[in-house]
């Protein structure tokens, strides 16, 4: 109980994250007009992640940030899209991948880049 009240923001995005990922999906136009858009889709959903996780784990933390909140931020986001790509090799109408794996890594680092930064932020405004 205690990880929902700590941690309600990451839990939403990151169940968010598994129905966007998992359920079936129309092709559309945007794939077809911007090249690669299903990598930006997971760089953007993995930085929201990640900066939840660091938004959250700093308050938890109350202005200190231990090696624990770096394993929050960037493990805990990383393997739940290994899990995603693997989970969705067995969906009939989905296709894990690993350049959307690496494409969830590039937004995990920059989620922690900003959550970091807003982290510094909040600690030399008090």
């Amino acid at each position: 109980m205690k990880l929902l009240r700590t941690y309600p923001i990451s839990l939403i995005v990151g169940v968010g994250i598994a129905l966007l990922l998992l359920l079936p999906v129309s092709s559309g136009d945007m794939s077809s007009r911007i090249p690669n858009a299903d990598k930006y889709v997971h760089a953007f959903l993995f930085l929201l992640l990640s900066f939840a996780m660091s938004f959250e784990s700093s308050r938890a933390v109350k202005g200190r940030y231990p090696f624990v909140g770096y394993v929050c931020c960037i493990f805990i986001p990383l393997v739940w899209g290994a899990l995603m790509e693997f989970a969705q090799h067995f969906l009939s109408y989905r296709s894990g991948s690993w350049w959307d794996f690496v494409a969830d890594g590039i937004g995990v680092a920059m989620g922690f880049a900003l959550g970091y930064v807003w982290f510094i932020s909040e600690c030399k405004s008090e």
